[in-house]
């Protein structure tokens, strides 16, 4: 993330022109990215820099979040986007199954 340092939610968001609402706790909720949504499902945590959609449960880290949305050559074609989060998922569930004791 050297392109913007000590990035907030709140800079991610308006860097992607994502609408979102600010709570009184610092939590950021927009509409989720990831599938069509009327009511806002994605929370964003400032002090974590975690984030989780509670309707499709995609949840990871800031830097998985600009990884995947952020693209420096083109807009992503939603087949792109697709693409990005199965393999975020995917790498987050062998490193999952990396950290765990085999038994």
């Amino acid at each position: 993330m050297d392109f913007l340092p000590n990035p907030t939610w709140e800079h991610v968001c308006k860097m992607l022109k994502l609408p979102y609402t600010k709570r009184s706790t610092g939590v950021i909720i927009i509409l989720c990215p990831v599938h069509r949504e009327k009511t806002p499902s994605m929370h964003m945590w400032p002090k974590s820099h975690r984030f989780r959609c509670h309707g499709c449960h995609f949840e990871g880290s800031m830097e998985k979040f600009l990884k995947i949305f952020i693209d420096t050559d083109e807009a992503l074609s939603d087949a792109q986007l697709l693409l990005r989060i199965r393999l975020a998922q995917h790498q987050d569930e062998r490193q999952l199954e990396i950290a765990l004791p085999q038994t």
